[in-house]
Parts: structure tokens; C-alpha cells; sequence
């Protein structure tokens, strides 16, 4: 198992765990961390089951991703995924595809609601509204 997604600000050492992975024969396990998104970084070791990295300079919320790809001496596999997103310090994360409103989507938020309040005059039947929101 790669671990838990993390997130960090630039600057700061990471550390990617892939301890929680095991052989159900008990085998000694060999370990591959592969980057697959983002900013290029150098992990310290990445054939050990435990590596690190500084986290790179960003100008907005940067999602970086890793496989951990673990082999027993059989030459069993299995690949698992983590994600570490790096922040600038004091960003709110309120961008498009973040978990924050930002003001975009307190614009998007003021629109719909004069065009429900619009639907809603005088001799007009009442429009359904449907808001949906897609996360990252």
C-alpha cells in the first residue's frame, strides 16, 4: 500500500510509506516508487519501502502522483496509487477543482439564485434547480 494522500507546502520533506504492504507467504518484498503526475521530483531511494522528497515550488495547488509497485521472489505484483498535493502557504485551495467555493463559485452561486428568483414572479410556474458540484 502506497499510503495516505498528503498535503504539503513547498519546501517541505515528504515522506511516501509503503510499510503497510505484505505477503500473505511472508516474503521479503523488493519495492518501486514511480512518479506519474506532476512536477518532476527525486525520491532519496525509490526502490526502498520507506522514501522521501522535498516537495517542489509551486504557483497554485499542484497534485502530484506516485505509484508504489511491490514484487516477491515468485514475481507477484501489485501497484498502488497516493497523491500528494502541494500548496502554496495560505492558499485556500479555492481554485477550480478544489474543495473550496473561491469566487467563482460565489459567482456561479449569486446567478443561480437571481434565476431561481426570477422563476419564481408572478404567474410563472417554478423551475426545478439542480446544482452539482464535481470534486477533483
Amino acid at each position: 500500500m502506497a499510503g495516505a494522500s498528503q498535503t504539503v507546502t513547498p519546501g517541505a520533506t515528504v515522506t511516501l510509506d509503503g510499510n503497510q504492504s505484505n505477503d500473505p507467504d511472508g516474503d521479503t518484498l523488493n519495492y518501486q516508487w514511480t512518479q506519474i503526475l506532476g512536477p518532476v521530483v527525486t525520491l532519496d531511494d525509490p526502490t526502498a519501502a520507506v522514501t522521501t522528497f522535498t516537495a517542489p515550488d509551486v504557483t497554485s495547488s499542484t497534485l502530484l502522483r506516485f505509484d508504489l509497485t511491490v514484487t516477491d521472489p515468485l514475481g507477484l505484483t501489485d501497484t498502488s496509487t497516493t497523491g500528494i498535493t502541494v500548496t502554496q502557504a495560505g492558499d485556500s485551495g479555492g481554485g477550480l477543482g478544489s474543495s473550496g467555493g473561491g469566487s467563482l463559485g460565489f459567482l456561479t452561486l449569486c446567478v443561480l439564485l437571481l434565476l431561481a428568483g426570477r422563476n419564481r414572479a408572478p404567474g410563472r410556474a417554478p423551475t426545478e434547480l439542480s446544482i452539482r458540484t464535481d470534486r477533483v
